[in-house]
């Protein structure tokens, strides 16, 4: 199953979310991570909207600082 993770890049949720994206991993996973799939100089929203539109299921990590307001 192709699965993307979703998540603000605070270092609490980063943590969590790469230990699961390597559970997921193991158990045969095809893992969609934006810092393992955008690389420099890529046009990210289009990285983002094609890695949504190819994956199976998309798993979105809510904390305090992806659900800020500005």
């Amino acid at each position: 199953m192709k699965i993307f993770l979703s998540y603000g890049h605070d270092n609490a949720a980063e943590a969590l979310v790469l230990r699961i994206k390597t559970d997921l991993a193991h158990l045969g996973h095809d893992v969609w991570l934006d810092r393992e799939r955008i690389e420099f100089g890529d046009d990210w929203r289009r990285e983002v909207t094609e890695g949504i539109i190819e994956s199976d299921q998309v798993l979105a990590f809510l904390s305090e600082h992806s659900t800020r307001w500005t």
